[in-house]
């Protein structure tokens, strides 16, 4: 069999994989929803985790699944699912090629289906990766600015916020060697590091315009029913502030594992921004 013929026959098997998977989804009620009716219940037991990308985001996911009652999914997974139904490339694996969030949502959001389906979806998850868990949700970093569909699909839920200085915020990118790998493949090339400073401040600008659930959850969070946890409070007074968000998820500190917070390290990464001459530099020409 030549190579091409291989090729040929992955792209059959690919796209016999594809067509079974949204058969099979679309075909699906998980057993505790009724799907007759699109009148959004409360959900009180269902958490999402919004705020901005490199703010302490997946150490507080790890945070919070150190309650045996909670299981937040880490961004992409649940959506990985999703991306079958809306396109036509499909990705077995979270690492079979990137997830466009944005593009996705377009494609197989919110928007395209009735909120009876989407608790449908999620239910399913649930039900597949955490049947026992009273509290469920999903790392909901890049998609916070569907705030109001989450909210309408999922009404009374639980936000949880991460926040972090803003300054040590552009650092995190600025360092992130993701971040840098994607320079070079949208540009070619690393430029000097006065110039990755500025591209990623207006990285971290463009974040904050793209995502106004930030912007409200910050303004108002009893209003949104979110819980604001700091990066400089995870840093300075873990246990303090991981027994706020447990009384806010409403789950027994006695029966958490205080073992979490030696997988996270949050101590000693705040004010990392003097320790970058490109970003202390810009800071200053920007005069805060």
């Amino acid at each position: 069999m030549t190579p091409e013929d291989r090729y040929i026959n992955y792209l059959k098997a690919v796209a016999s994989l594809e067509k079974q998977a949204v058969a099979e989804y679309l075909t699906y009620i998980p057993h505790c929803l009724e799907m007759e009716h699109d009148e959004a219940p409360p959900a009180p037991h269902w958490t999402f985790h919004t705020g901005l990308a490199s703010s302490g985001t997946t150490g507080l996911v790890k945070l919070a699944n150190g309650h045996p009652d909670c299981f937040v999914l880490n961004e992409g997974l649940l959506w990985l699912y999703t991306d079958i139904l809306g396109t036509s490339k499909f990705r077995p694996t979270p690492r079979s090629n990137a997830i466009n969030h944005y593009i996705m949502l377009k494609q197989a959001g919110f928007a395209k289906w009735p909120a009876s389906r989407v608790r449908a979806f999620f239910e399913g998850i649930r039900q597949m990766v955490a049947p026992t868990a009273t509290l469920f949700g999903d790392k909901a970093t890049l998609y916070a600015n569907e705030l109001d569909d989450i909210q309408a699909v999922f009404p009374g839920c639980k936000l949880v916020h991460s926040t972090r200085d803003t300054w040590d915020n552009v650092t995190s990118i600025y360092n992130a060697p993701w971040w840098r790998a994607n320079v070079v493949r949208r540009e070619g090339e690393l430029h000097s590091e006065d110039a990755l400073a500025i591209e990623a401040y207006d990285h971290f600008t463009s974040w904050l315009q793209q995502i106004p659930g930030h912007k409200r959850i910050m303004a108002d969070p009893q209003k949104e029913n979110a819980f604001l946890v700091s990066f400089e409070d995870l840093a300075e007074k873990p246990h303090e502030t991981v027994g706020d968000l447990l009384d806010f998820l409403e789950l027994d500190a006695a029966e958490y594992d205080w073992g979490a917070l030696d997988t996270v390290h949050f101590a000693g990464r705040v004010g990392t921004w003097k320790d970058a001459p490109a970003i202390v530099k810009l800071r200053e020409e920007l005069g805060e």
